[in-house]
């Protein structure tokens, strides 16, 4: 009888050890799992660090800020093959680990993902003295994380700052989308417009010269992509002379206006480069002279031959 009642005992115990160590291992793996999945179904995604905080939404293939104005896809897809891929070194328990999980919800960047069905993604980093931390909500730890090249990246730059994910494309249009581009130098003789409607394109100028719209079809070739070489924020000293005005509007209603300025470097003219001023996102920026000179065009290079 003895030995029954052992037997059982023995039974008894490995069991419920058995079920601790299984809900144990269950707990940790959760804990372990901290990779982003399904994110090419992501939708929206939220940043927020301190009081500043960010939204990047998708409308068809493109990324835009809350604003409407365009990010960097690239940036995107960095952001989220990072968080798909996020290894952990190890978990961090005891008063240590709550310690940690305490200070990455009060003041590490938390990261929301929303996709088309609803489900939500949502993770908190923290970089201390060049260890990477994360943590998962109603996760039991928090996590040491590897490190990585797109770790570095991501915590060198302030993710809820528009300018960082801002896409240094001014433009990248095909012919067929234009509705119209008007261009406006000092000399009014020296500015046109080009309007194409039902596939009839037609330049007009103040000049008294004939103007050829097949130029003007090759000319509107030249939109198929414009990007800034960089962005500048102050601008006081290397403004020159303001030489034209762009405006764009697209058939489906999108407008791009652009100024452009002579490039001061050291008091002097630059001849490789061009400074302009996106009006839409008030940004300034560099482009390349060789990029822009196809575009910067006046009237008299339409007339008919």
């Amino acid at each position: 009888m003895r030995t029954k009642i052992l037997v059982a005992f023995v039974i008894l115990v490995g069991l419920v050890l058995f079920f601790m160590f299984r809900s144990n291992s269950g707990t940790m793996k959760k804990a372990l799992d901290l990779k982003a999945d399904k994110v090419n179904s992501w939708t929206d995604i939220f940043i927020v660090s301190g009081d500043d905080s960010l939204q990047i939404s998708k409308q068809g293939e493109l990324w835009s800020l809350n604003d409407g104005l365009e990010v960097s896809k690239l940036k995107v897809d960095m952001l989220k093959d990072y968080l798909s891929n996020l290894s952990v070194r190890y978990p961090l328990t005891g008063p240590k680990g709550e310690t940690v999980k305490n200070s990455i919800k009060q003041v590490g960047t938390r990261i929301t993902a929303k996709s088309e069905g609803n489900e939500t993604y949502e993770v908190f980093l923290q970089q201390d003295h060049n260890i990477l931390y994360a943590y998962r909500n109603k996760a039991k730890y928090p996590n040491v994380l590897y490190g990585s090249a797109e770790a570095d990246y991501i915590f060198s730059n302030d993710l809820v700052n528009p300018m960082f994910w801002r896409n240094k494309t001014l433009f990248s249009l095909q012919k067929e989308s234009i509705e119209n581009v008007n261009m406006v130098w000092a000399n009014d003789d020296d500015s046109f417009v080009i309007s194409q409607e039902d596939e009839e394109i037609i330049v007009k100028s103040n000049i008294s010269e004939v103007l050829d719209n097949d130029i003007a079809k090759f000319y509107l070739y030249e939109f198929k992509h414009l990007e800034l070489s960089r962005r500048i924020s102050k601008v006081d000293t290397c403004m020159g002379q303001k030489l034209c005005d762009l405006s764009i509007r697209e058939k489906s209603g999108k407008n791009h206006k652009i100024q452009f300025y002579q490039f001061l470097q050291s008091g002097e003219v630059s001849k490789s480069e061009l400074l302009v001023n996106v009006s839409e996102s008030k940004e300034w920026g560099v482009v390349s002279f060789i990029q822009v000179d196809p575009i910067l065009r006046k009237a008299s290079f339409f007339i008919k031959k």
